[in-house]
């Protein structure tokens, strides 16, 4: 599943999560570090990811464009890395149906 990490998520999430998720990456891994949320919001169309981040910019982004691309929006306060990663793995199942579902624009984690 082609997640694509906000820059407000470590770059080290890729790692952590190859297993369930080994399409996943980071912007700052993909040139895209500091870009405005358009630009970044045109990558993720293009390449077909679904954006993952902790920004609400992009559902307000969402609500004025429709998807693609998805958006994965984090409102589960400041976690560690390596603690966001165990929450995605655990909720892997319900992030595969959002992902597949093609009446879903955004799925919201809460922890």
């Amino acid at each position: 599943m082609k997640l694509l990490f906000d820059q407000n998520i470590s770059a080290r999430i890729v790692r952590l999560l190859q297993e369930n998720f080994p399409d996943c990456t980071q912007i700052s891994l993909q040139g895209l570090y500091d870009s405005p949320d358009h630009e970044i919001w045109k990558f993720a169309k293009m390449q077909g990811y679904c954006i993952a981040t902790f920004d609400s910019n992009f559902l307000d982004i969402l609500t004025l464009r429709g998807w693609p691309p998805k958006v994965l929006l984090f409102k589960t306060g400041n976690r560690r890395t390596k603690d966001l990663a165990a929450l995605l793995n655990d909720r892997k199942e319900s992030i595969y149906h959002f992902l597949s579902n093609e009446e879903i624009g955004c799925l919201e984690i809460y922890a």
